[in-house]
């Protein structure tokens, strides 16, 4: 059994999902539950029929996972595996590499683990980063954004790809960036993190006019890296060890004039 990753033009995949779409409403094995998801593009529920991703238990997920091999062929899973991890790429309407890193890039318990390219593991990161950029909200689903931006940045700083920065960055708001006792403390992004999130900010701002993105645009970004710089903790240490030098910077001198206004 080796299941394999097949990404799809928009042509092809609107007349693969009509195709699946058809078969699931003559086949008695999918309930109506699973037509909706399919017809919605819910892929994580797509994910969930098949490989047990919402089970509770490793013997739960197990089951799952082998009625799945009893009551389909390899081909047809694979059919409905790709087509829920097209839904995800593409984000439309419902973002999923988040999806994809949690229930099969990232967890060795699916039985889709191995499909897992390392380009597509470089793509997933990417995507990764990007969506969760504006769930960087400590009152957002309990800062769970922060952990995974911690990952990214940290151990796969080189899969983020500028090229993929929104075209509506502009509307990008990070309520807290982090720095400080990381360890300690539990919340925002490590010292380290922030260190690294500054080097991919001077990468895109060496690149600006190229990506097509407009300074104020991108300062919405910038923002919440110099309220780092300035700002203290509870017991007024202050967020960033070395501060003083990173407020130098070409950086933080063309952006600071941004501080009120993004």
């Amino acid at each position: 059994m080796g299941f394999k990753i097949e990404l799809y033009d928009d042509v092809s995949f609107s007349w693969i999902m009509h195709g699946l779409k058809n078969k699931s409403d003559k086949d008695k094995r999918f309930d109506i539950s699973f037509r909706n998801s399919l017809n919605a593009h819910k892929h994580w529920q797509i994910l969930d029929f098949f490989d047990g991703t919402k089970s509770r238990s490793k013997e739960a997920r197990k089951q799952i996972q082998w009625n799945t091999l009893k009551d389909f062929c390899e081909e047809e899973i694979q059919k409905y595996y790709n087509a829920a991890v097209n839904m995800a790429i593409s984000g439309n309407p419902y973002p999923g590499y988040d999806v994809l890193f949690e229930n099969v890039a990232g967890d060795k318990d699916s039985m889709f683990y191995d499909s897992v390219t390392p380009e597509l593991q470089v793509k997933i990161n990417n995507g990764r980063f990007w969506e969760n950029l504006n769930e960087l909200n400590l009152s957002l689903n309990y800062g769970r954004a922060y952990h995974k931006m911690e990952d990214i940045l940290i151990n796969h700083f080189e899969d983020i790809n500028i090229k993929n920065v929104p075209k509506d960055i502009g509307k990008v708001w990070i309520s807290y960036l982090g720095g400080g006792n990381w360890e300690s403390r539990g919340s925002g992004l490590s010292q380290r993190a922030v260190g690294q999130y500054s080097k991919l900010l001077e990468k895109i701002d060496n690149n600006l006019v190229n990506l097509g993105i407009n300074e104020k645009d991108f300062s919405r970004m910038v923002v919440p890296y110099i309220e780092t710089l300035v700002g203290v903790d509870c017991d007024k240490n202050p967020l960033m060890d070395d501060f003083e030098e990173r407020l130098k910077s070409p950086l933080v001198e063309k952006y600071k004039a941004y501080l009120k206004k993004a």
